[in-house]
């Protein structure tokens, strides 16, 4: 009967990410996101973080010992096969979690990492030793990375100043060397794009565009850990990723625009996850 209950279940979505108290990113916009979109979130915070739309203020890492209970409750209760990862705040909490999918690494079917290296507004959310072990174990355990211009350029030792084209080049000869399959581009922060925001989907033999309408407003909070989340949601309904891509493309734009003339706050505020309700 157990079984069964499993079988006739949604796909069950585990996120590991920081928690925003004003509901615009991290934890809460990936369980909005994934809940919008049909799956089942489940999540554990790795830090509390002093934010508002404005900026980021502080981060303040929950204890290693919390993190690893929490994950191995829900992985003794529930059937967890996908994992969404964000903000992992200090170098501990990524030695941690790199022992925990290694535990449990026949239970997930897609790993998803959305490496949120600082704040819009510049406030460092990973130390540097974090970053390190980040790029050596967590990164080869995953399926996709998603980052923006700015983190590839960290990531991969890019020049912003060199052309597009050039550090394209330089992402497929360097992912086999980190383990990872697959390494989503985001556009948001691509130059000479001001109409289109293209994201790039890059192996280290093939690279993939895709193709989305660049929206102008100041809601924008959370489009990072939205898009990730989307993603992982589509591929637990049995998208493959080209599709999963796609899809997660077109919601995040129609959030985006529902979006757009609502006030949150003063600064950057939050997306429109359930307008499909409104």
């Amino acid at each position: 009967m157990k079984d069964l209950i499993f079988i006739l279940s949604k796909p069950i979505i585990l996120t590991i990410a920081g928690f925003d108290p004003s509901g615009g990113a991290g934890l809460q916009a990936d369980i909005k996101t994934i809940s919008a979109l049909g799956s089942y979130a489940c999540s554990i915070a790795t830090s509390l973080t002093v934010q508002n739309t404005l900026k980021v203020y502080s981060s303040h890492p929950i204890s290693t010992s919390i993190i690893e209970d929490q994950f191995d409750k829900l992985m003794m209760d529930m059937p967890i096969r996908y994992l969404k990862i964000g903000m992992l705040a200090h170098k501990n909490i990524v030695v941690l979690l790199n022992k925990l999918i290694n535990k449990y690494k026949d239970h997930f079917e897609f790993i998803i990492l959305d490496p949120i290296i600082k704040s819009s507004s510049g406030h460092f959310l990973l130390d540097k030793e974090g970053l390190k072990v980040l790029f050596k174990d967590i990164f080869p355990q995953t399926n996709l990375i998603t980052p923006n211009y700015i983190e590839a350029c960290e990531i991969f030792q890019l020049s912003p100043e060199d052309s597009l084209a050039h550090n394209i080049c330089c992402i497929q000869e360097s992912i086999k060397d980190l383990g990872v399959p697959f390494c989503l581009l985001k556009g948001g922060h691509l130059p000479g794009t001001s109409n289109q925001c293209i994201d790039y989907l890059i192996s280290s033999k093939t690279v993939q565009s895709f193709m989305g309408k660049k929206i102008s407003s100041k809601n924008t909070h959370g489009t990072g850990c939205t898009l990730s989340s989307a993603i992982v949601t589509n591929i637990s309904q049995e998208n493959c990723l080209t599709q999963s891509i796609i899809k997660a493309k077109e919601y995040l734009i129609e959030s985006m625009l529902q979006s757009k003339n609502s006030i949150f706050g003063s600064g950057h505020g939050s997306l429109e996850h359930f307008h499909h309700l409104t």
